[in-house]
């Protein structure tokens, strides 16, 4: 139990390292490597999420404003992570997606 509970504090010292934008940053990619990992369905050499997300909703997910959700989405449209293809997202960027998977997943 301790040191389940000296990871969770660990954890929690390294994300205040972050400031809040970072953090929601982060929890985008995570949880959109997340729904790939579970949900996703091979799309040529890509991993498509095979449903609608509104910026809304995604906003509500990872806890940020509507236009930080906004601004990190198009971010990472233009790091080439992700793209839209009819209304759904898809990753792009398999190497990255692979290496968050290992480590999250594992």
């Amino acid at each position: 139990m301790q040191s389940s509970l000296a990871s969770k504090y660990i954890e929690n010292q390294n994300l205040l390292k972050f400031n809040s934008y970072q953090n929601s940053q982060a929890r985008l990619t995570i949880y959109l490597c997340y729904l790939a990992h579970k949900l996703g369905i091979p799309y040529q050499d890509d991993i498509e999420i095979p449903f609608d997300f509104s910026v809304v909703f995604l906003s509500q997910l990872i806890g940020a404003k509507r236009e930080t959700t906004s601004r990190i989405l198009n971010q990472l449209i233009d790091q080439d992570f992700i793209y839209y293809h009819q209304k759904h997202l898809v990753i792009k960027n398999l190497n990255l997606f692979n290496h968050l998977k290992s480590i999250a997943f594992s």
